[in-house]
């Protein structure tokens, strides 16, 4: 098996300005240190930290921060967050 690094900015469709790049993948066993919401790797999805539990999974940044409820939600998730706080 081969891997290639694949290069990508993200950018705020509104404004234009290029958003700052994620961090690196955590294992599940590390959690976040600030609430709010991460991209998630086994679900391909986002979902939402409260600072104790993960929220539902959904498809979409907006409907992660909407969708705070931790029951029933998995709370093992690998994560990745932002290098530095987005400006949106």
């Amino acid at each position: 098996m081969t891997t290639e690094t694949v290069e990508f900015k993200v950018v705020n469709v509104k404004t234009k300005e290029v958003l700052p790049y994620y961090t690196d993948w955590f294992p599940s066993e590390i959690k976040p240190v600030h609430r709010g919401v991460y991209e998630v790797f086994d679900e391909g999805s986002y979902a939402y930290w409260s600072g104790k539990l993960w929220g539902w999974t959904v498809l979409s940044v907006a409907s992660a921060a909407a969708c705070r409820t931790p029951r029933g939600a998995s709370q093992h998730k690998t994560w990745r967050g932002l290098t530095k706080k987005a400006a949106i």
